[in-house]
């Protein structure tokens, strides 16, 4: 009896080999259980390096920057929203299963409310019946502006909401955050938003706006909102 024959009578066929993939991404996910962020993500990038459909290396990739974000360490690891939902939309697409994982993963908590994340749930902003699921999901900002940053805030929950500004006084140039809140509704049949403010803003009671396909929102005073955050500007 040869020794391939024992070996199957005793414990059936050879364990089929280990890709290098599977065993950055192994290697990987210790480093980050002992908490080596930095070596984690180089060892899930060497993973999705090796074989770029390893599904697992490009969740733990963007689970581990998505926990780096939670810790305030966006600039120091390059942990950008749009990093994290890059390799998890990847992972998404080719694994079905991390939809259902990334909602209960904690490390994903910081870029929820954005309409890319929302997409991933089968959300559409182009569907009018899904307007109200981004309107309240996503966090709204006005553009950056250099070391300012995002000039407005708007954050709708429930049925109300808060704006917060930033306003420059021109004799001093110092800046200030202004906050106005309210309540607000979504038309069911076309998806506009109305704003009603409790204290008039800029001479007006309410402000209308609408959701775009894009996933933008968009008002005539405010202009246009996206959920793109200023994050490690100038």
């Amino acid at each position: 009896m040869n020794a391939l024959v024992l070996v199957l009578l005793l414990g059936g066929a050879p364990a089929a080999p280990v890709s290098p993939a599977a065993k950055f991404n192994t290697d990987g996910f210790r480093a980050y259980q002992a908490k080596k962020y930095a070596d984690a993500l180089a060892l899930f990038k060497q993973g999705f390096t090796a074989d770029e459909k390893h599904a697992l290396s490009h969740y733990n990739y963007a689970a581990t920057l998505g926990l780096l974000r939670k810790q305030g360490k966006v600039c120091e690891f390059d942990a950008y929203q749009s990093a994290v939902l890059e390799h998890l939309e990847v992972a998404v697409k080719l694994d079905e299963g991390r939809r259902k994982r990334m909602q209960k993963d904690g490390d994903f908590d910081s870029i929820r409310d954005t309409v890319r994340y929302l997409r991933l749930l089968g959300k559409d902003p182009a569907k009018v019946s899904d307007a109200r699921a981004f309107v309240t999901g996503v966090t709204w900002f006005a553009p950056s502006v250099g070391v300012y940053g995002n000039m407005a805030e708007l954050k709708l929950t429930g049925n109300t909401f808060t704006l917060s500004r930033k306003v420059m006084n021109d004799a001093t140039g110092e800046v200030s955050v202004v906050k106005h809140t309210g309540s607000f509704t979504v038309l069911p049949s076309d998806g506009t938003v109305t704003l009603i403010f409790n204290k008039a803003f800029e001479g007006k009671s309410q402000l209308e706006g609408r959701l775009t396909a894009e996933g933008h929102l968009v008002f005539a005073v405010l202009g246009e909102l996206t959920d793109e955050r200023s994050e490690c500007d100038a």
